[in-house]
């Protein structure tokens, strides 16, 4: 789940979940090449995020199932030591988003309604937006200015984006009525594409009823 490129293009880390198993970190060759797990030792992670400088890896901790979370904390890996930081104050926040100029960080709560935003000078979080019908797939615009993402859990679901000076989220994209892919771990998905257009998974199957008539023999 959640692959994410490195900035250099070179590598891919994602997280590999298997029934019965923790969740666990794993980084790949853009190749496909020598596949590797960061973090051997026991324990869940997930949803991780490259610094600017591809020399750490943001990620979240936490009890993970389809619709349940808990338990859940953000840390910071340093690939070539291995050493791993727990960011101060994040109990409870997961999904974190690494800012281009890699001074900020941000990351959602629990309830995926509020997103916070850690600052590495102040070592301190700000709560930065509210949003009633929750918080998906956060993502940075390419010059550090927004966060981007989709408001989908209410009856009105919309794509969204804030910037960082201000405190209120601003309507980009009417999502009702689209018939949009989701799977029971992370749901939907929503991304941006270089110019910042707003990607989304279509559902194109198409269901149909069948009768059957048994012909004993």
């Amino acid at each position: 789940m959640m692959p994410r490129w490195s900035p250099d293009g070179t590598r891919i880390v994602y997280s590999v979940s298997q029934h019965g198993k923790p969740s666990k970190l794993f980084l790949v060759s853009a190749q496909g090449e020598n596949a590797q797990e960061l973090l051997p030792e026991a324990g869940n992670e997930f949803d991780g995020t490259w610094s600017p400088d591809g020399t750490r890896i943001a990620f979240a901790t936490g009890l993970v199932g389809p619709g349940v979370l808990s338990g859940s904390s953000v840390h910071v890996l340093e690939l070539k030591t291995r050493q791993v930081l727990t960011l101060p104050g994040s109990e409870g926040l997961f999904s974190p988003r690494w800012s281009p100029n890699g001074e900020q960080l941000c990351a959602l709560s629990i309830d995926s309604k509020r997103l916070l935003l850690y600052d590495f000078e102040t070592q301190k979080w700000t709560e930065w937006v509210s949003e009633e019908a929750g918080i998906g797939f956060p993502m940075w615009s390419r010059n550090g200015k927004f966060v981007y993402f989709e408001n989908s859990f209410g009856d009105k679901p919309t794509y969204r984006r804030v910037n960082v000076v201000q405190k209120h989220s601003e309507f980009l994209l009417d999502l009702k009525g689209v018939h949009r892919y989701g799977d029971t771990a992370v749901g939907t998905w929503s991304g941006l594409s270089p110019d910042e257009s707003p990607l989304l998974v279509l559902d194109q199957s198409t269901q149909e009823v069948y009768a059957l008539e048994l012909e004993p023999k």
